[in-house]
Parts: C-alpha cells; sequence; structure tokens
C-alpha cells in the first residue's frame, strides 16, 4: 500500500537503515498486515508485548503495546531495532 511506502521511506530515512531490508522484515513477519496477531505477537513485525514496552521506553515513546498494530509506530520501532543492530528479534526473517 502507497501508505506503508512512504512510512518505510520516512523511517528508514530517519534511522539510516535499509528501507528494503525493513520491508522485506515485515513482509516476512505478518504479509505486510498491520492487524496481524498470534496469541503472543503482533503488528507489522509481530512485536512481543514485552518488547514493545521496553523498546518504546528506551525510544522515549508511548509504550502502549496496542500500538504495535499502529502501521506507523509499528515501522518506527523497527527502524530504530534495526539501527541499533537488534536484528535478532526476527530470527526467521532478517536476511
Amino acid at each position: 500500500p502507497a501508505n506503508l511506502e512512504e512510512l518505510f521511506t520516512k523511517y528508514s530515512n530517519e534511522y539510516s537503515v535499509d528501507r528494503e531490508h525493513m520491508k522485506r522484515i515485515a513482509h516476512c513477519e505478518s504479509g505486510l498486515n498491520p492487524g496481524a496477531a498470534t496469541s503472543l505477537y503482533g503488528g507489522l513485525y509481530q512485536f512481543s508485548q514485552s518488547l514493545w514496552i521496553s523498546t518504546r521506553t528506551r525510544m522515549g515513546h508511548d509504550n502502549n503495546p496496542d500500538l504495535r498494530f499502529n502501521a506507523e509506530e509499528a515501522i518506527r520501532t523497527a527502524a530504530f531495532m534495526i539501527s541499533q543492530n537488534h536484528l535478532g528479534i526476527w530470527p526467521n526473517c532478517n536476511s
């Protein structure tokens, strides 16, 4: 979707990370579906509640785990994680 494309561009630039890598991870984790959910994980990047809360707290942003399902906040948070070299949170999707 066009809106997602704009968000990938915005946050890959802001955090100086590879835009296409961000997209590949999101596509692998959720099929680019911001509403994707399992019993433990949610959103475009399938963040767990605990990782979301700790990461967003470090970022200084609202750490409400419901925001995992907000495409912009998920992309922003993933870009931050990638910029910090925390790719291990996506063990099956970070290549």
